[in-house]
């Protein structure tokens, strides 16, 4: 009898000692965080993983019943980041815009609004979806999100280049494949 996982995914941990990424899940080696802890980092042995998201897998099934990937959803919580950065509608939209180049993104066009006292949102529509960016200030904190309608493995760039731009010390994120 062949069982069959409903949901496959696969996690994604950043070891905390040399920073690599590591994959767990499903079709992997290790299945889980603490057997990822067990083994250790496959590069320094470190023990110690910060959690960076995970990805649906899709494995066919009957035609019938078979499930679409249309895009991914990749959120971000940055933190600890410049509050007089986060403040500023205009280094706010060109962070966004310079991001949106360098992870190869069609831009279609954009919009920005600063609030008062302060704190900007932001959306950029792009030909493969969207990006946007929420900013508390007061918090030091940003919140984004990335849907990408096609391929996407601009994700570290995505991530290393946010942190940088934002000078953010800690950062959360998720990824989610969204379809039916």
């Amino acid at each position: 009898m062949r069982i069959q996982e409903l949901n496959p995914r696969v996690k994604f941990y950043q070891c905390k000692s040399c920073h690599h990424m590591l994959t767990i899940g499903y079709g992997k080696n290790i299945l889980t965080i603490e057997k990822l802890i067990e083994t250790g980092c496959d590069q320094c042995d470190g023990t110690k993983f910060q959690y960076r998201g995970q990805e649906k897998i899709h494995v066919p099934t009957n035609k019938q019943f078979e499930t679409r990937q249309l895009g991914t959803h990749i959120v971000l919580e940055m933190k600890h980041c410049d509050s007089n950065k986060l403040k500023s509608i205009a280094t706010i939209e060109s962070i966004m815009l310079d991001v949106a180049q360098k992870c190869k993104l069609n831009i279609v066009t954009h919009h920005f609004h600063e609030f008062k006292p302060w704190g900007v949102s932001g959306v950029i529509i792009l030909a493969e979806s969207h990006f946007t960016i929420h900013t508390w200030p007061e918090y030091h904190y940003a919140a984004l999100d990335l849907f990408i309608c096609n391929k996407f493995n601009q994700q570290n760039t995505l991530i290393t280049q946010l942190q940088t731009q934002l000078n953010s010390q800690e950062y959360e994120c998720k990824i989610l494949q969204r379809g039916f």
